[in-house]
Parts: C-alpha cells; structure tokens; sequence
C-alpha cells in the first residue's frame, strides 16, 4: 500500500459483519483537489428484523458503535476526516503500511500515547489477558 499507517484487522472485520450486521456497496466519489472519481466503499446496516437471532446482541452493540460514528463524523467529508486522522499522535508516530490498534485511536494525546507505549514495552512478558486490563487502568491514571 503506499498509504500511511493501517488500522489492523479493519479488512478482517468488515469482511466477518458481511451480510450479516451490513452489506457492502460500492459508488465513484470526486476528489475535488485532484478533479478525478475515485471508487468508495459503503457499509450500509441490515436491518434488525433480519438479522439472525444469533448475532442480534453483537447488531445491537454495533448498531449503539455506528450511530455514535455517525452523529460524530457523518457530516465531515473524506478530507476533513483524513486530515482528523494525520493528527492523532498513532498515526503520526508510525511507518507506512504499519497497523494502528483501534485501542491506539482512542488515545488523542502524546502524553498518553507515549505513556502506552512505556506501559506495553514494562509489560511485554505478561502472557495472560492481563496487559488489556493493566493498561487500561494505567491509562485511566495517566
């Protein structure tokens, strides 16, 4: 890719909700800056009602997860979204084509960011679920 950073497993995500929490379209949006269409790719809900009984905590969780998206940033433009992203202390601090966590993206300061950084490295031998819990509340002091 020659673009920035990565969100991780963002493909691997969209590709496990596929037909069943969304469906995936695809339309040409123009890029005024450079006067070419480009292909963009939408994830468009299903539908409650026809989402299998199986997954229906995991639609509403997602559903309360898009709409908070939505409200937030449904009004920006690619553009304005993009330049928010280039901002954030992840991106700013990683190498082309290397993946950000999503936990990473909640951090909006280098102060926290850094202090993540400091948490993972003093934890790296801890083999157990514990180190999502431990930097989390290391976090939440920072």
């Amino acid at each position: 890719m020659p673009y920035g950073p990565v969100i991780a497993f963002f493909d691997e995500v969209l590709e496990e909700g596929l037909n069943t929490l969304w469906n995936k379209e695809m339309s040409f949006v123009p890029i005024y800056e450079s006067g070419r269409q480009v292909k963009q790719y939408s994830y468009c809900s299903l539908n409650k009602y026809t989402t299998p009984y199986d997954v229906a905590e995991v639609w509403r969780e997602a559903q309360e997860t898009i709409a908070g998206v939505v409200n937030k940033y449904g009004g920006m433009t690619g553009t304005e979204l993009s330049n928010i992203s280039h901002k954030m202390p992840a991106w700013h601090y990683s190498e082309p084509n290397e993946p950000i966590y999503v936990s990473e993206l909640a951090i909006d300061t280098e102060e926290k960011y850094f202090a993540m950084l400091d948490i993972v490295d003093d934890m790296e031998e801890m083999e157990d679920d514990s180190l999502e819990e431990e930097l989390y509340r290391k976090l939440q002091k920072a």
